[in-house]
């Protein structure tokens, strides 16, 4: 069996929304992985308290509650420190990953180690850009750049070579794709 991939999942006070996402990756993905969420200091209790539930029932791996929400590149950052796997994904709590065969994460999976030569992450997620031809049958689509993403695969390794997602509190995703 393949080495699980860990996905860090960032949460706050969205329990709808981080409720719908953890069941669409629990039933949507059959290639090995660990699922992480990083609750940025929720207010609600009606978040922690289905974190709790959704541990205890193996939908999650495990959880980490933040003191407090320092934004969305402080969660990825301490979800970074409990990933093991060479590759990872990061997403958020309002996104859903595809139903796809072979599943969605072994499909990113294969692209990665396709072309890891040439890219340190690749997203699910295309972003339209005027004024810009896409080709919809190419396998990969460059896009604008920057980090913000849905179901962003990524090389551990790399992203550790720039001091990962940084140290400011707020998500700056094109000084981190600079770097």
């Amino acid at each position: 069996m393949n080495k699980k991939i860990d996905i860090i999942l960032v949460t706050y006070n969205r329990k709808n929304f981080l409720q719908k996402t953890v069941k669409s990756i629990y039933e949507r993905t059959r290639y090995p992985h660990r699922l992480w969420v990083i609750d940025n200091a929720s207010t609600d209790e009606e978040t922690l308290n289905y974190l709790k539930k959704a541990k205890l029932h193996g939908f999650v791996h495990d959880y980490i509650q933040m003191p407090e929400n320092l934004g969305l590149a402080a969660g990825y950052t301490e979800g970074l420190k409990h990933v093991t796997s060479d590759y990872f994904i990061t997403t958020q709590d309002d996104c859903l990953p595809p139903d796809l065969q072979p599943c969605w994460l072994e499909r990113m999976v294969h692209l990665m180690d396709k072309n890891k030569d040439e890219y340190c992450g690749i997203s699910m997620r295309i972003q339209r850009l005027r004024h810009r031809e896409i080709d919809e049958f190419k396998e990969l689509i460059e896009s604008k750049t920057s980090l913000a993403s849905v179901f962003r695969i990524q090389s551990r390794e790399e992203l550790l070579s720039v001091d990962g997602f940084g140290k400011r509190p707020h998500w700056e995703s094109t000084a981190i794709v600079n770097r």
